[in-house]
């Protein structure tokens, strides 16, 4: 298993990620109709877009040639928290969970943020339990926020952890 940076050829492989990641773990918690409409084909197009853009860190976990993992993150989107880096997303495929691969993305991604940011923020479905792995690092709840996913408002939580600059 190998960790590097994401290549714009990399986009069917993270979109394949995503979406059967996002069917797997938020079944029960997202729409089951909004999971099903969910299109490898549609999110390569975005992830070809960005990975061409460059404005996101982007890493990749790879196990015979086969992308099982990847995260995201930079700047903070959020206007409240502009001066704070974000993990933009973290999805590993259902099989490969539990064996230390994201915490190797993590920290992957915290080593480019570092010696920009403070602190990471870590937006998550208050109902998604793999927000315990970000309380394991250290990440400390600070934020609440409602999003909207298809037809539905769903309530998500914002983590701080502390990565670097100041912290």
């Amino acid at each position: 298993m190998d960790i590097r940076r994401a290549t714009e050829k990399d986009a069917a492989g993270i979109a394949a990620v995503q979406v059967l990641t996002w069917q797997d773990t938020y079944q029960g918690i997202v729409a089951d109709a909004y999971l099903q409409e969910m299109s490898i084909v549609k999110r390569e197009k975005k992830w070809k877009k960005l990975l061409v853009e460059q404005n996101d860190i982007v890493y990749v976990a790879v196990d015979n040639e086969r992308i099982i993992g990847f995260i995201s993150g930079g700047r903070s989107r959020s206007p409240q928290t502009i001066d704070e880096g974000e993990l933009y997303a973290i999805y590993i495929l259902p099989h490969y969970q539990k064996r230390g691969i994201g915490s190797l993305l993590m920290n992957h991604l915290i080593q480019d943020l570092q010696h920009v940011y403070a602190v990471m923020l870590i937006w998550v479905l208050q109902d998604n339990p793999s927000k315990r792995a970000y309380e394991k690092l250290g990440a400390v709840k600070e934020y609440e926020r409602w999003l909207t996913i298809g037809e539905q408002s769903l309530k998500a939580e914002g983590y701080v952890l502390k990565v670097g600059r100041n912290s």
